[in-house]
């Protein structure tokens, strides 16, 4: 007897057996033990067993291992004993029910645990009860312990006690069905069975009989998954996927993971568990799944028993598993080099440049997050790539195919996004994983194992549903590159921008076709983080207010947005349909016209020129372009009451620090800087006036001397004892306002910065006079 089928009766019926024999070396009976595991794990494989004699099909339970003992006739299991005590009292119920038990007491006798006395004797006494009428019993252990035979002291035995529960499972399990002892006896239509292999007579080593000895510790996770998926695969009959299973599970498919395993672990369990559930999620999500389960935490083998129901689902998981087997013998570093082939961190053409905290081995990435929930846009692409290369041919797997899928998905991945001020952030969710695994096998499949166009099938009309924002983009522009397929360079690399991030709507790439290669030089000059951010701002105003609004009031001012050197990116992109589009490509073409030997100096003259066409200085342009103090080093973030009476924000809010541009100009210039108070910035909704110091004959302990900025010009403030000198008032023709507070009015004719600095210049020189209290001698001379 070598390697050879049998049931579990012709086992114990055949003439090289005088008895099995659990030896003391094995682990107790575990699949009838009580925690939430093992209830799983008796529940399908009950389930299996049930169908298995119900519908007449036959269920192999994968091999026995075994060493039988010639002389003695003992057949000691070494691994299988858990099935074999299930089938063992699975024989016993079924002849309980039928009446057969006196019949089948002398081959049920052969089998015996060794593990403890009270599990031998057990074993022994159950088959040998006459049990009377035991259908009267709430279960049907009850009915055994209250046996004349049955030691109370048996239940502290693990084996017995678990003994016990599978008998209840079985019993309610299969409901006293009738004549089913014979169907599970028949010779010759044997239902349920496994292998046996008689290990020293086909040569294994002791070695392994040591190592599989050591399975007296409990199973792991990983090792129970692996054995009930086998089982799935039996009982669909897909005994081909079973075979291919069994050789790779412990195999090539093993290897690959060695080098992602957790740290600190010798054991690839982890990282392969982590890999089956992420794939099996994907799957559900594919299948229109939407459960809050999925991204919760580990799946339930339910899930699995759902998804992998459909043969299509299983192959694809192999295919990836042998796609990803395949890379790692392709290098040694596997699909690492796979990876740093397709994506990139940095700006260029070829490679798919990821941003934020997106690594390039988005594998490992993914494999080492334990939370679902995070680090969607990585699943998704990783998704999409384990489905070109599931799907295509070896030979045929294409770097540049394959870059044009993550390419495409990366782009609309970005487009799931929010705006919240000046900060535009993921929007991405669970709920949308739907849509994007649709998304990735309708872009990544290959068909036929041909690599698939991703623009091509984009150009075709390929629907992509539930995907609300870029699909009609993606879709201009793969049309775009079909013909004009000598633009893809240039189109990929200002897709590989961070200040665009995919998306390049406002380019209008099908418009500005001819215009591309311009708009790349362009970008790559301005936005390469060398250039001063006020540079660009005063710049690009020179072709129109480019500004966003942000919808938003602080204040009583709505705020608007001119970029910064840390988020152009919210300028670039902003897509709430404000002409954007039109000023930037005449931004960048304007630029391109400018001579000039560095991208700072071509800016600087774009705002030279205009400079020199207009004049008009109650215009609040001018006085952007003019100054780079009221643009530089700052949020690039403004709460506009009005075009002279706004502040430039250091935060987000009116409630944090902000000061007015004008004010913070004439002290950044530091013309009048003995004059001024030098830091100035206030907070909330307080007034931002510019604050002076040191005038002659004022004693200005409360800064009352100040000047604020509004549309009709300076006005103003001093203490209430003090007046200008006359002089002054008729240089700079101050006038009172209703307030009667001095205003130095703002004209068209002269710059409202050079003026209010001549003004301080000449105050400072000058000074005030002291303006006598008149004294009320009447009330003086009152009596009192």
């Amino acid at each position: 007897m070598q390697t050879n089928y049998y049931t579990l009766w012709t086992l114990l019926q055949s003439p090289e057996i005088e008895r099995i024999q659990v030896p003391i070396i094995q682990r107790d009976y575990a699949q009838g033990r009580n925690d939430e595991k093992a209830k799983n794990i008796r529940g399908r494989l009950l389930d299996a067993l049930y169908t298995a004699l119900e519908q007449k099909q036959p269920l192999t339970l994968d091999f026995v291992y075994g060493e039988l003992h010639d002389k003695t006739r003992l057949f000691v299991p070494l691994d299988g004993q858990q099935r074999m005590t299930t089938l063992f009292l699975l024989h016993w119920y079924l002849a309980l029910v039928d009446g057969k038990l006196f019949d089948a007491k002398e081959a049920l006798g052969k089998f015996t645990y060794e593990t403890r006395i009270s599990s031998r004797n057990f074993c022994e006494k159950l088959v040998a009860t006459e049990l009377g009428p035991w259908n009267t019993y709430h279960k049907l252990s009850d009915a055994l312990r209250d046996t004349t035979w049955f030691q109370p002291a048996w239940e502290r035995d693990p084996t017995v006690a678990a003994m016990l529960t599978m008998l209840d499972a079985i019993d309610k399990r299969f409901g006293k069905e009738q004549n089913w002892f014979e169907r599970l006896t028949d010779a010759e239509q044997p239902l349920i069975g496994f292998y046996f292999l008689d290990m020293p007579k086909v040569g294994l080593t002791d070695d392994l009989y040591l190592k599989m000895n050591a399975r007296g510790k409990p199973l792991t996770n990983f090792e129970n998954w692996k054995a009930e998926f086998d089982l799935l695969l039996q009982c669909q009959k897909w005994f081909d996927l079973q075979a291919d299973f069994g050789q790779k599970a412990d195999g090539d498919w093993t290897d690959l993971f060695w080098n992602h395993r957790h740290e600190g672990s010798d054991l690839v369990d982890g990282v392969f568990e982590q890999y089956l559930h992420f794939v099996t999620r994907m799957l559900a999500y594919q299948g229109g799944e939407s459960s809050p389960e999925l991204a919760a935490g580990q799946l339930s083998f339910q899930w699995f028993s759902s998804v992998y129901s459909k043969r299509e689902n299983v192959v694809f998981l192999f295919q990836t598993l042998d796609f990803l087997a395949s890379a790692q013998k392709d290098k040694p570093a596997g699909i690492a080099s796979l990876l740093e082939r397709l994506l990139t961190k940095d700006t260029e053409s070829e490679r798919v440049r990821l941003f934020g905290n997106s690594q390039t081995n988005i594998f490992s990435q993914c494999l080492q997050e334990f939370n679902p929930a995070r680090l969607l846009q990585e699943q998704v692409l990783l998704f999409g790539l384990l489905t070109y290369g599931a799907t295509v041919a070896t030979e045929q797997f294409s770097d540049a195919d394959a870059r044009n899928v993550l390419r495409v998905l990366r782009n609309l991945l970005e487009r799931a996004r929010q705006q919240q001020d000046t900060q535009i952030g993921s929007n991405l969710r669970v709920e949308d994983l739907p849509a994007f695994t649709t998304a990735c096998a309708l872009l990544a499949t290959a068909e036929g194992g041909i690599s698939p166009q991703v623009y091509e099938r984009l150009a075709a009309g390929v629907v992509l549903p539930n995907l609300r924002r870029g699909v009609d983009h993606e879709r201009n522009k793969a049309k775009l590159l079909i013909v004009r397929p000598e633009l893809t360079s240039v189109l990929h690399e200002l897709e590989n921008q961070a200040v665009f991030r995919g998306d390049l709507h406002n380019l209008q790439p099908v418009e500005n076709a001819d215009y591309l290669t311009v708009f790349g030089q362009a970008v790559r000059e301005i936005w390469s983080g060398n250039i001063a951010q006020s540079s660009i701002i005063r710049a690009w105003l020179t072709l129109g207010d480019y500004s966003i609004s942000q919808d938003r009031w602080t204040g009583g001012a709505e705020k608007y947005f001119f970029g910064n050197d840390a988020n152009w990116y919210t300028v670039l992109v902003f897509d709430l349909g404000n002409g954007l589009n039109d000023m930037l490509s005449a931004f960048l073409l304007a630029y391109n016209k400018v001579p000039g030997n560095t991208p700072q100096l071509k800016l600087e003259e774009m705002a030279a020129d205009w400079l020199d066409n207009n004049q008009n200085f109650n215009d609040w342009c001018y006085y952007f372009i003019k100054y780079p103090e009221m643009t530089e080093n700052s949020q690039g973030y403004f709460a506009w009451n009005s075009d002279f009476t706004l502040r430039l924000l250091r935060r987000r809010s009116i409630g944090s620090w902000h000061i007015n541009p004008y004010v913070h100009t004439i002290l950044r210039r530091g013309k009048v800087a003995n004059a001024v108070v030098s830091e100035q910035w206030v907070y909330n909704n307080w007034l931002s006036p510019l604050r002076l110091r040191d005038i002659p004959g004022v004693a200005n302990t409360d800064w009352e001397t100040a000047l604020y900025c509004t549309d009709e010009g300076w006005k103003l403030t001093l203490p209430s004892n003090y007046s200008l000198l006359p002089q002054l008032e008729v240089d700079f023709d101050l006038q009172l306002d209703s307030d009667g507070k001095y205003l130095l009015r703002a004209t068209a004719e002269q710059d409202r910065i050079e003026l209010a600095e001549e003004f301080i210049a000449a105050l400072q020189a000058q000074g005030v006079e002291y303006k006598v209290p008149v004294m009320d001698l009447g009330a003086a001379n009152e009596p009192g």
